[in-house]
């Protein structure tokens, strides 16, 4: 039996050993303060080619030349940034 009051459990009628538990949770209910949405964009402010390199970097709050200083490597290595610079360029959606 739950009572308007801190006591949780059965009544002390009900059962003559039971010891009542009090509940500590009187705070009010609050949300979890909210982030900003973000949302990953091709980038109109630092755009080269496409943006794709300038909307990683808005997105994480780097430098874009870092961003697009590794795609460069990717692409020296083994091509691989010219393909991912490709698949983002067609997945990214315009501001």
């Amino acid at each position: 039996m739950i009572s308007t009051g801190d006591r949780v459990g059965a009544s002390r009628s009900d059962c003559p050993d039971a010891q009542p538990v009090l509940v500590h949770n009187n705070r009010p209910m609050t949300n979890p303060p909210e982030r900003p949405y973000r949302r990953l964009t091709l980038s109109v402010n630092n755009k080269m080619l496409a943006g794709v390199c300038g909307g990683i970097a808005e997105y994480f709050g780097v430098d874009p030349t870092l961003v697009r200083l590794a795609a460069v490597v990717l692409t020296l290595i083994g091509g691989s940034g010219l393909f991912i610079y490709g698949i983002a360029w067609i997945i990214m959606p315009k501001p």
